[in-house]
Parts: C-alpha cells; sequence; structure tokens
C-alpha cells in the first residue's frame, strides 16, 4: 500500500490475508473520494467536522462492540499529548480559527521548536518542551471539540501509565483500534496536505 498509513493500521495489515488487505485498501480509497468531493465545495473547517464526525462514529461503534473493554483515558490524562501528532492542512486550519473564536493564543515560536522529520526526533526533544500547545494547566485540551483525528481515535483500554513516556516509556499499553477510523485517518491524510501538528499550523498562521 503506497500511501502513508499509521502504525496501528500498519499492524493491523501484517494479520491480514490478501483479501482482507484488499478491502481495507478499497475503504481508504472510498473515503479518498469521499474526502475530495467534500473539499470541492466546503471549506477547510466544514471538511475537518464532517471527517471528525465520520471518525467519531466510527469509535462509538468500536467501544459499543468491545463493552469488556473500558476505555481508561480521560481528562487530565494527557500522556499522549507529548507525542507527535499529524494532521491533515485543513485540520490545521481549523484549529487556527477556533483558537481566534475562543480567544486562544498560539505560541508559534513554542511550535517551531517542535518541529522535526520524525517520531523518534520527537521523542528526544525534552519532555516538558513536548507538551502540546493545546495543552492546558489542568491537563485538558483547549480545543477538545475540533481534536485531530490522531487525538480521536487513540483510545487505550489499559492502565494510563502504559502511556507515560518520560518515565514509563516502552510500557505495555493495550487499545482498540478501529479499521474504519484508521482508514478515514490514512485518506486524510493522503489526500491532501499533512504533516506533524507544529509543522503544519505554522504553515497555517
Amino acid at each position: 500500500m503506497n500511501i502513508k498509513i499509521s502504525e496501528s493500521l500498519s499492524g493491523m495489515l501484517s494479520k491480514m490475508d490478501s483479501k482482507q488487505q484488499v478491502i481495507v485498501a478499497e475503504m481508504i480509497s472510498f473515503y479518498t473520494e469521499q474526502y475530495e468531493g467534500l473539499r470541492k465545495n466546503n471549506n477547510s473547517e466544514s471538511v475537518s467536522s464532517a471527517i471528525h464526525d465520520a471518525v467519531e462514529q466510527a469509535i462509538r461503534e468500536l467501544i459499543k462492540a468491545e463493552e469488556n473493554e473500558k476505555p481508561s483515558c480521560g481528562k487530565g490524562c494527557s500522556f499522549c499529548c507529548y507525542l507527535k501528532t499529524d494532521v491533515t492542512d485543513d485540520e490545521a486550519v481549523l484549529l487556527t480559527e477556533y483558537s481566534k473564536e475562543i480567544g486562544f493564543e498560539i505560541d508559534y515560536n513554542y511550535l517551531e521548536q517542535q518541529i522535526v522529520k520524525t517520531d523518534e526526533d520527537f521523542l528526544k526533544i525534552p519532555y516538558a518542551k513536548r507538551k502540546c500547545v493545546f495543552l492546558d494547566k489542568e491537563g485538558a485540551c483547549s480545543v477538545y471539540e475540533h481534536r485531530p483525528i490522531a487525538c480521536r481515535k487513540l483510545i487505550v483500554v489499559s492502565d494510563s501509565k502504559g502511556c507515560d513516556t518520560e518515565n514509563n516509556w516502552g510500557g505495555q499499553v493495550k487499545r482498540l483500534v478501529s479499521v474504519e477510523a484508521e482508514s478515514i485517518s490514512a485518506a486524510a491524510l493522503n489526500a491532501r496536505g499533512s504533516g506533524g501538528l507544529a509543522e503544519m499550523m505554522v504553515k497555517a498562521k
């Protein structure tokens, strides 16, 4: 599959047979067409909101199906907010406009320091300086309503301490992974420009 996909989807594909892999490829192709169709007649904010709604629906269905697995993520649990997050150019525009709407001042100098090429390079940045620019002092997301796809589809069901990249990097983490949400994400990230949150936010400035 010659497109950018998440490690989660890559891992799932490696366990699938050829027929299942074809189905996933077709799903990504379908959602790519849907994304491009939306982009023709709608602005970035509308497109991102529609894609986010689709991801949310896929995640809700997954959680309902896995009723014995309860998400351990919650307000104040912000370990994942210290990881490199990929966003689309449309999401960057949405976050920029929403920040203006709520009076949130984006620290672009801070973001400049977080621009790196790989996840590995990001983890070399001192922990405190890896914090998402939108994370507030209480450990809550200032733009939660419009958080990126990457944040929406990360559903951890094991002890959240395993997500601590400062004190417990390499800890065992169990996640719920939705093939549909991952396919929507892959379509969005490949249909148009995408990259790390810091990089894309600076570009959308």
